[in-house]
């Protein structure tokens, strides 16, 4: 958000999202409902997009893509997903594809790709998402790769759930998985390292530098993700190699209270700095059926999302997350169903 100042008055989809963002964040602080200069200023956004990715000159820069990130944002501010998928997701990972390559060299491209985890997140659900990308090249976050990650364990669940039969077997998909699961489980212990570091930092230092903020929720929710990205793979070694599902459930379910102690940790950041969060649980949600700990993740989306609960609001968001659990491992029981037969 902090490189977006200098950019705005060269994009019209940019100028007419942050002045959308700005609407939701004033609301959203003042325990207001979207309002209707809100919602008219979204609507004028969305057409500002669209014309933007009509236009030859600005559909593939920096401060397109910026909008649709921005928007995202907006949505989750205003209460408009309400647990279901933004829309900007699949529109953020397609815009990325047809860019091709970002520039290493340059830092605020970087960001953006960087912030694009997220909507990478929820390609492992949404069937219309389709994440090939790595990390851009040169990232100080290369060196462990969450959008790989990412897509790799959507290729896995795209893999098994293929005809196994007639000789199309995929014989190598039980040593990719584990061998992903185990890349992530190394992932999240090498920026748990590097999390607790920043909270010593953040707890030395005082006054505490912007910058300084600002990496320590980066790394927060860079982490976040990582552990999210990993329950999810859990999930799916438990279903190819039943074998070791018990030991995989243990787990799993450390992972999902881990997840948890993480987005109680980013509260500060409320709000831009957690539109990530109702992703990360709604992920944690789907990835344990256990009533006990489904409880907890409820209490912390209950928290998240201010609502009360029960409630008509809340009663969608768990429809829509059942729903999502559902479609996930129906498509994961597609593939063992081929394998007995």
């Amino acid at each position: 958000m902090h490189e977006i100042p200098r950019r705005l008055g060269v994009n019209k989809a940019l100028d007419a999202a942050v002045a959308t963002v700005v609407e939701a964040h004033s609301s959203f602080c003042s325990r207001r409902p979207a309002t209707t200069h809100g919602l008219l200023l979204y609507s004028q956004a969305l057409s500002s997009l669209r014309a933007s990715l009509d236009d030859v000159g600005t559909a593939c820069s920096n401060e397109t893509l910026c909008a649709v990130m921005v928007l995202m944002a907006c949505q989750s501010l205003m209460g408009l997903n309400s647990g279901a998928w933004t829309g900007h997701s699949e529109g953020a990972i397609k815009l990325l594809k047809a860019r091709g390559p970002p520039d290493p060299d340059d830092m605020f491209e970087t960001e953006l790709v960087m912030c694009v985890r997220a909507p990478a997140l929820e390609g492992i659900f949404n069937e219309d998402i389709e994440m090939m990308l790595p990390d851009p090249p040169g990232s100080r976050y290369s060196e462990i790769s969450a959008l790989n990650i990412v897509s790799q364990t959507q290729s896995l669940i795209r893999r098994w759930s293929r005809p196994h039969g007639l000789g199309l077997g995929d014989t190598t998909i039980v040593e990719d998985a584990k061998e992903c699961y185990k890349i992530s489980q190394d992932a999240i212990e090498e920026w748990r390292a590097i999390a607790t570091a920043m909270d010593a930092s953040m707890e030395l230092t005082k006054p505490q530098p912007l910058a300084l903020v600002h990496e320590h929720a980066r790394v927060h929710q860079y982490l976040g993700l990582l552990v999210v990205v990993t329950i999810i793979l859990n999930c799916i070694v438990s279903v190819i190699d039943p074998d070791h599902s018990a030991k995989l459930v243990r787990q799993r379910t450390g992972l999902i209270f881990e997840s948890l102690a993480l987005v109680e940790g980013v509260a500060d950041y409320s709000p831009l700095g957690c539109t990530h969060v109702g992703l990360s649980l709604g992920a944690c949600w789907i990835g344990h059926d256990d009533p006990v700990t489904r409880a907890a993740i409820e209490l912390a989306l209950a928290k998240h999302t201010e609502i009360e609960w029960p409630a008509p609001e809340t009663d969608q968001l768990i429809s829509n997350l059942s729903f999502a659990a559902g479609r996930f491992y129906q498509r994961l029981l597609r593939g063992s169903q081929v394998v007995e037969h």
